[in-house]
């Protein structure tokens, strides 16, 4: 499952939709996100839609659109729970950064990292910002260089997701959060997308964020193109096939 146009679209409407819902008055424990596909969370964004993008205008708006989709599920009132159980890659991992917390599994499918700089981009929807936040620089740089994703375990280690579970006892831990919801947690703030960037994000108060240099014009996806070519896989399986899938979010 990978972030595509419909993916997002969905997502919008959901994270709308319980907006209005908490403004309403509904009472809200907990929020939880999960993947409908079974070991897979979200493996990165759809490569195929950001090739087809036609110009740096157009890569920017999608930029802003996911910063300000990904900043509203961090701003919610209630907790937010990441359920990542399978690959958890690029965008998918820039979501789960935007809950207040994240539950993963030890399967050896599920892998945490930012992966992009294998395509010759750099995380444009968050993650330069907020992982160093989370883990702090001196883990974060490693994984944003290399491309390097880590295992359940070691996302416990590294402070990156708040519990490591057996994929077995993953539905009792839910259940867990259901009867006793953990109190709000709220994401580290992330500064928007500059306008004359299309590969990554502006901003770098984090000590790591460097500002992007703009690319050539006519040519804002051409790292993405020459990446792609080279190594689709290493975003996850089947990036950029324009395979979406269903992001699941539970109110309780």
């Amino acid at each position: 499952m990978v972030f595509n146009s419909a993916l997002l679209s969905e997502l919008e409407r959901v994270v709308s939709a319980l907006e209005a819902d908490i403004a309403g008055g509904r009472e809200v424990r907990l929020v939880l996100v999960r993947s409908a596909k079974p070991g897979c969370f979200i493996a990165g964004a759809d490569i195929g839609e950001l090739l087809a993008l036609p110009d740096a205008d157009a890569a920017t708006r999608l930029n802003v659109k996911v910063h300000a989709l990904f900043g509203r599920i961090a701003a919610l009132p209630v907790p937010t729970v990441a359920v990542i159980d399978g690959a958890c890659l690029g965008g998918g991992t820039e979501c789960a950064l935007s809950c207040g917390y994240r539950i993963a599994t030890d399967h050896p499918k599920t892998l945490i990292g930012l992966p992009e700089v294998t395509l010759g981009i750099i995380p444009g929807w968050g993650g330069t910002q907020r992982l160093p936040r989370i883990i702090g620089p001196q883990a974060a740089l490693p994984m944003m260089v290399s491309g390097r994703a880590l295992s359940g375990p070691e996302a416990a280690a590294a402070g990156l997701v708040d519990r490591c579970v057996a994929r077995d006892g993953l539905e009792a831990a839910i259940a867990d959060l259901r009867a006793d919801p953990p109190a709000r947690a709220a994401p580290p703030d992330v500064m928007p997308p500059v306008s004359d960037a299309t590969g990554g994000e502006g901003g770098g108060g984090v000590g790591v964020g460097v500002r992007p240099r703009p690319s050539a014009p006519g040519r804002p996806v051409g790292g993405v193109a020459g990446g792609a070519r080279r190594g689709r896989q290493a975003v996850g399986p089947r990036a950029g096939a324009g395979a979406g899938g269903v992001c699941r979010v539970s109110v309780e």
